[in-house]
């Protein structure tokens, strides 16, 4: 998602941490949650600091985590779902051919600078085509390099969502088996891109911590992920209530606080048409792109039958075009080849 989000300092009663939405400021209802619903962390950007003082700390946690933290192994396709359960983020292989990537990222990089160019304008508003993204530049006043692209219905993401998705693709089943089946709700489809020179993010999750699993989302990558181009790392088993707290503790810091070498993290390195699929709750973070390269990460997310809407996040963060939440998309319509397509073509079907 990928990717980042404003959090509160409310972690001193000692109930599960959660992160706000993963890309902007929690909404009204999250703030107005009974007290059974567990207090946000403070483990992203308090409201205080400047865009040096948050780059600075994410600094300081991606140079921690980069002593310790291993490569994300994949697994098999039948055991992709079970993986998330159990550790809170898997990785699978090849679920996109390389030349649908190729197309999809050459796509993507053209409608950045293409929506760049009329939001500037005042032809449409940034959050038609963008939404909020945590460390999206340096320091205040600073050149943009990371963005949040909401992707339109063009050729190249029909495409490739058709792969990702149709008939008995790996990420349909595992999404299904998560989600709840068919009857799950498309929630985001979009890009991260992140261009050499970006700066890392703070630990987050996506989703404010609840006892059940509320979003999905699989990051799938556009052309290789090495090391250097800042993937993402995960704190595996961060999706559960008592690692959940402990490694928000970690990473907010503070007096009394465990290091944070004694949380267990993977990174999303991966090839061409792979994907790392994950639980929201688990916390994860963008890292600095070092590279000469744009790091470019297609995403889909799945919002579960059932979920509390109190838990979804910030709709600033909500990264799918109005017009296609509106549609209320099902992972059964999608799997069929039907769920991007105009009415009257999937009535037709």
């Amino acid at each position: 998602k990928g990717d980042g989000d404003l959090l509160v300092e409310t972690e001193k009663r000692g109930e599960p941490l959660a992160a706000r939405s993963k890309r902007g400021n929690a909404p009204r209802e999250e703030r107005r949650a009974s007290s059974a619903q567990p207090a946000p962390s403070r483990a992203a950007p308090r409201a205080e600091e400047s865009a040096e003082q948050l780059v600075e700390r994410a600094r300081g946690q991606h140079s921690v985590l980069a002593r310790f933290t291993v490569p994300l192994v994949p697994v098999g396709s039948v055991e992709l779902a079970a993986t998330v359960r159990q550790v809170g983020v898997a990785r699978a292989t090849g679920v996109l051919r390389p030349e649908t990537a190729a197309a999809l990222r050459e796509f993507v990089l053209a409608e950045v600078a293409r929506s760049e160019a009329e939001v500037a304008s005042g032809a449409v508003v940034e959050r038609e085509r963008f939404s909020e993204v945590l460390s999206g530049c340096e320091a205040t006043g600073a050149p943009r390099t990371r963005w949040d692209l909401r992707l339109p219905l063009a050729p190249p993401v029909v495409a490739a969502v058709d792969e990702l998705l149709g008939g008995d693709a790996p990420l349909a089943f595992a999404f299904g088996r998560l989600a709840g089946g068919g009857k799950a709700e498309l929630w985001e489809m979009a890009a991260i891109v992140s261009a050499p020179g970006s700066a890392p993010q703070l630990l987050h999750a996506d989703t404010l911590w609840s006892p059940k699993p509320c979003l999905f989302t699989a990051f799938v990558a556009l052309q290789s992920v090495t090391r250097e181009m800042g993937p993402t790392v995960f704190l595996t088993r961060s999706h559960e209530a008592e690692e959940h707290k402990r490694c928000s503790a970690m990473a907010a810091g503070g007096a009394g606080a465990e290091p944070l070498e004694g949380a267990a993290a993977e990174l999303g390195i991966m090839e061409a048409g792979d994907a790392t699929l994950y639980d929201s709750r688990v916390l994860h973070a963008g890292g600095a792109n070092r590279s000469g390269e744009t790091r470019v990460l297609a995403y889909l997310t799945f919002r579960g039958v059932g979920a509390s809407a109190a838990t979804l996040g910030n709709e600033a963060a909500h990264s799918i075009r109005p017009q296609m939440a509106a549609q209320r998309i099902r992972l059964g319509d999608l799997r069929r080849g039907a769920g991007l397509l105009a009415p009257a073509e999937a009535a037709a079907l």
